[in-house]
């Protein structure tokens, strides 16, 4: 039986400047895909690249004075930084000054050509260079260019144009009919709006007189290749010569582009493929923008996010979790295909929330249950519910809402953590053996479903289970025996670097010192603080905060109402020595009463207890 087959492609990304947040949410989401369709059983083929021809290109290399390639040479590298960085991991990554790309473009336009589908004309009108297009009288928006809003020249030459005008009617109806199907579905209303509005032909070349970066027609050598032409053709080209020696790599199964190039791959490719009677893509997926709190990104108003930068700064934290955080927080944060809003803080509050609290303290709490009751090892197995779990994760990731995908395993997590919960493993029920069976099968899906999205945090899970690797997501609903490994945190909160002291925050808190109120040894004096172990604890019901704990004073027990639960799971903390104010007066904390308080450090949002050296004895004072 044949494999099916999952051909997926990112834009070439233009050279002009370095790659930013937006080229890394497109190449992620396409990343993801290609993990999901690889783990679902099928071949694939992931294709991503640079864009290297053209004026803006020129202009960069000649202000920072070396050559065009010299330039695109330097700019590669970045992208390729960058996708090593997050974990990119395509099948192959085209250039299109690659020689062999250049010919299958000659190809294209000498087909064409010859069929009588380009011709020489007279252009008289605007010129937008930045965006590297012509506009008439009537596309401008108050005498600039209506796409990047900047102004426009006047120009009058000579070029050549594709006769698209005669395939729009053919287009028109295939995607009114969804044989190419553009996702989201409300984005299909503005490709047939475009068309509505008159489509021109397309002018394909640009004289060598004014731009020689480029490739040359292969039936007019005074002549190079339009940017938009030469780029387009780089998703077939890419088949012939990329793909291992494989040939029926086209059509491709999904595009993923940037909302802002729809018209250029709905209209200007299709009808390209179709003037040469060439199989269409399936589909052409189209994402949104993201904006920073709110404002869309600009270099000029320099709130730009680099994706690099990011991630290094929160390296302290750990590279792995940085970077897979990265990698959630863009594909869980907003719809895919909607504009969303990008801001640490919403970064920090979704890592803390899903990562931390959610999936790293449930991966903790069953791991640690495993070793302490059975020894770490058990059969593992799920129950049938667990497979809609599965299906449903299925049907989003297909029809890329990627979104409601990582939703879907939160919910999941959460059901097992509640799970834990009512069943309670840590107090020894009878069938307690069963509860952590299924609790670890769940976590092993949990990591075949997280690993499209954080495919580095997904092995390290499976890896803990006593796993070699992440199981197909068909080999996840089957049974197979954990043995629990030793792999650390799974996910810390998050800390970046800017939490380290800084001159300023030293200046602030020493004149705050300075300012407080001085107190004397006999206020010391008055804290009566003991040594204690803590013999059980609990978490408080409806509260993220609050454990209950039952702690050995030596001479007496007492039961304490601490804030610790977002650093500590309950059963982590039995056994363990710690330092309580046994003088204070009594206090009810959620109709519980606290008959004391125990001492704890915190920094960067991070708990710590005081904890003393382990053969202190039980109620000795601390002075």
């Amino acid at each position: 039986m044949n494999k099916k087959r999952f051909y997926v492609s990112t834009p070439i990304y233009y050279v002009n400047d370095k790659p930013h947040i937006g080229h890394a949410y497109t190449t992620i989401a396409a990343d993801a895909i290609n993990r999901y369709y690889s783990k679902s059983g099928a071949d694939t083929f992931f294709l991503t690249g640079v864009d290297e021809h053209g004026q803006k290109v020129a202009k960069a290399a000649e202000k920072a004075g070396i050559t065009p390639k010299e330039h695109c040479d330097k700019m590669v590298l970045r992208f390729k930084e960058l996708w090593t960085k997050l974990n990119v991991e395509s099948s192959a990554f085209i250039r299109t000054t690659d020689e062999e790309h250049k010919k299958i473009v000659q190809e294209f336009l000498s087909k064409m050509y010859e069929k009588g589908l380009i011709e020489k004309r007279e252009f008289e009108g605007w010129y937008c260079t930045p965006c590297e297009r012509y506009w008439t009288e009537k596309d401008l928006v108050e005498k600039c260019c209506p796409d990047c809003k900047r102004p426009v020249e006047r120009f009058r030459e000579p070029d050549y144009y594709f006769l698209m005008t005669r395939f729009t009617e053919r287009l028109r109806k295939i995607i009114e009919s969804g044989e190419v199907e553009i996702v989201p579905n409300f984005r299909k209303n503005e490709v047939l709006g475009f068309i509505d509005s008159g489509v021109d032909d397309l002018c394909i070349s640009r004289p060598k007189q004014r731009l020689s970066w480029g490739i040359t027609l292969p039936f007019d050598s005074d002549f190079v290749t339009y940017v938009w032409f030469d780029a387009l053709i780089n998703y077939y080209s890419a088949t012939r010569y990329l793909a291992g020696g494989r040939t029926d790599w086209w059509p491709a199964d999904a595009h993923f582009i940037g909302k802002d190039i729809l018209t250029t791959h709905s209209v200007y490719w299709l009808t390209m493929l179709m003037a040469l009677d060439m199989p269409l893509p399936k589909k052409i997926v189209a994402h949104g923008w993201w904006k920073c709190e709110g404002e869309k990104m600009s270099k000029s108003t320099g709130n730009v996010v680099d994706p690099i930068a990011l991630i290094e700064k929160y390296c302290e934290s750990d590279s792995r979790q940085a970077v897979d955080a990265f990698r959630y927080f863009l594909m869980s944060e907003v719809p895919f295909g909607l504009d969303g809003s990008f801001s640490p803080e919403a970064f920090e509050r979704r890592w803390t929330s899903d990562l931390s609290n959610d999936l790293g303290n449930l991966y903790s709490r069953i791991s640690a249950l495993i070793c302490k009751i059975l020894n770490k090892r058990v059969n593992a197995k799920l129950q049938e519910d667990d497979a809609l779990v599965l299906e449903k994760y299925k049907v989003y990731m297909e029809s890329f809402q990627f979104s409601r995908a990582t939703e879907t395993i939160m919910a999941f997590i959460r059901s097992i953590n509640q799970f834990i919960q009512e069943k309670a493993p840590w107090s020894m029920p009878q069938d307690v053996d069963a509860i952590l069976s299924r609790a670890s099968a769940e976590l092993r899906l949990v990591s075949s479903m997280l690993y499209p999205f954080m495919p580095e945090t997904a092995l390290l899970m499976a890896k803990g289970l006593g796993l070699s690797e992440v199981a197909s997501l068909d080999s996840a609903l089957k049974p197979f025996e954990v043995e629990i490994q030793e792999i650390g945190h799974l996910f810390a909160r998050p800390l970046s670097k800017e939490s380290q002291i800084s001159v300023g925050t030293l200046k602030e808190t020493k004149e705050k010192a300075e300012a407080e109120t001085k107190i004397t040894i006999d206020d010391v004096l008055k804290l009566g603080l003991k040594i204690a172990k803590i013999e059980s604890a609990e978490r408080v019901a409806k509260t993220k905060k609050l454990l209950k704990l039952v702690v050995d004073l030596g001479s007496e027990k007492r039961q304490l109402i601490a804030g610790i639960a977002e650093g500590y799971e309950p059963e982590s903390l039995v056994g363990k020595k710690i330092v309580v104010v046994t003088n204070l007066e009594h206090a009810k904390i959620r109709g519980i009463e606290s008959q004391g308080m125990l001492l704890a450090a915190s920094s960067a949002g991070k708990i710590s207890l005081v904890i003393p050296d382990d053969e202190i004895e039980l109620g000795a004072e601390v002075r």
